[in-house]
């Protein structure tokens, strides 16, 4: 609390206080679900997409998936340093851009495989910091507490469990065909940028934030 602005002290107020709270933690809930569940649709999808709609042989889609996952773990492990040096929304905001492009890029020339190949890197990197650092906007802001953080974690979950199952509706009951793959990615992530970029501007606004290397020693300390 003692990173909060304004008026009346430590708690905020009460319910006013709480409710300010919510302001900021439900469309982050949103981003969590929507990002997480891009994430797992894009692992559970692309070996489909890479067989049935490009062509690729089964070995080369099985390689396909591994190195979206192994993007993944690079990207997280290529952010560890970014972190000290800039805040979360700063690792956020070109993340999500990177997701909403590579979607993009694939919807442009949907049977190429050079193209998948480039957005399945994309994807990877792009999605790797998304739940680190929603969490890092929250704590760097004061507002990290035992429940938020068990709605953070339902929200990931319900976007594990509809979002993969969202992409098969959609294919089933639409003409986009295997295309409805990155057209659910790309409206899922394009969202995660709007709702980032607003809460961002909240936060700037009504709170004071830790800098970048606090919020990295506080994580270390707690590993």
């Amino acid at each position: 609390d003692g990173l909060r602005r304004g008026g009346g002290g430590g708690g905020g107020g009460g319910g006013g206080g709480r409710g300010r709270t919510w302001v900021v933690v439900g469309p982050l809930m949103v981003v969590l679900a929507l990002g997480v569940g891009s994430e797992i649709a894009f692992g559970a999808w692309c070996y489909e997409y890479a067989t049935a709609r490009v062509g690729m042989p089964p070995t080369e889609a099985a390689y396909l998936t591994a190195v979206y996952w192994s993007s993944f773990t690079c990207g997280r492990l290529g952010a560890v340093p970014l972190a000290a040096a800039l805040p979360p929304e700063g690792l956020l905001l070109p993340s999500l851009v990177l997701e909403v492009a590579s979607a993009l890029l694939v919807l442009c020339d949907p049977s190429s495989e050079r193209v998948l190949w480039a957005a399945t890197v994309g994807a990877g990197v792009g999605v790797c910091a998304l739940y680190s650092n929603v969490m890092s906007l929250l704590a760097g802001h004061g507002l990290m507490s035992a429940p938020i953080v068990s709605a953070m974690q339902f929200a990931c979950s319900l976007g594990h469990m509809t979002l993969p199952n969202l992409v098969a509706l959609v294919m089933r009951h639409t003409s986009l065909g295997h295309e409805s793959l990155f057209v659910v990615l790309a409206a899922a992530n394009a969202a995660c940028l709007v709702l980032v970029a607003a809460v961002s501007l909240h936060l700037r606004r009504r709170y004071k934030s830790a800098p970048p290397a606090a919020l990295f020693d506080a994580g270390a300390k707690q590993v």
